[in-house]
């Protein structure tokens, strides 16, 4: 009778060990996704190879099992239309763990929609917290958040300082002349700014792929980016 009730617990625990490491790896699949992706490039993989082995090592199960390998290749594709498609692909895998649902990444449009806003808002977070780095630095140099946002445009990838004019700086910003207002709101300038980012980022043409639903969704959501970037806007504040 010990030894029945001594293998008993044993299942028992066992069982509950393996729950809970599950429970784990449920709670970071974006740790892991960024962590398998980071690695495979460091080992000289391109991007998409590397989101592509990061996110098998998840099908087996539900709820990414029930994406299909064409749905998943739109969705490859999709972030890397984006300044942040190993983030951006993090936070939405994560979102369908969190709900127990992949049901928006086989819906193309919707997808898509998901992967542009949250990658503004990702973007949006990380000007702000730059901006708000050197303010606090040197806020003898920078008395104000849109200064210290312009700034911080030298080093953000693309952007190249002109001149600077009486209201306003100058840059360039993939071959196109920017204009930034100095008295404007940091918040007026960061929408100019990720607008130009999103209107100008290069899209990945291919063949097996439908490029006409992501050209048309990225002009549905630059022809109302206003809302987008306010909807944005409010999840960074929170």
């Amino acid at each position: 009778m010990t030894y029945v009730l001594a293998a008993s617990l044993i299942v028992l625990l066992a069982g509950a060990i393996v729950v809970f490491f599950r429970y784990l790896a449920r709670r970071h699949v974006a740790s892991l996704f960024r962590t398998t992706v980071r690695k495979l490039m460091e080992e000289g993989a391109e991007v998409e190879p590397a989101m592509r082995e990061a996110v098998r090592r998840l099908t087996r199960r539900a709820p990414f099992n029930i994406i299909g390998e064409d749905e998943y290749s739109f969705f490859f594709y999709t972030l890397q239309d984006l300044g942040s498609p190993v983030e951006v692909g993090a936070e939405i895998l994560q979102k369908c763990e969190s709900r127990d649902s992949a049901l928006e990444v086989k819906d193309r449009r919707k997808m898509t929609r998901l992967a542009y806003s949250t990658d503004l808002k990702l973007n949006l977070g990380q000007l702000v917290q730059n901006a708000r780095t050197l303010h606090r630095k040197v806020p003898h140099r920078y008395p104000n958040i849109t200064l210290a946002l312009l700034a911080a445009l030298s080093v953000r990838e693309g952007w190249t300082f002109v001149e600077e004019q009486g209201d306003a700086l100058i840059y360039d910003y993939k071959q196109e002349r920017v204009r930034i207002p100095k008295k404007g709101s940091g918040k007026d300038a960061a929408r100019l700014i990720l607008f130009e980012e999103m209107a100008h980022r290069p899209m990945l043409v291919r063949p097996d792929t439908d490029f006409e639903v992501r050209k048309n969704v990225r002009k549905e959501l630059l022809d109302h980016f206003d809302a987008l970037f306010e909807e944005a806007f409010v999840d960074v504040g929170r």
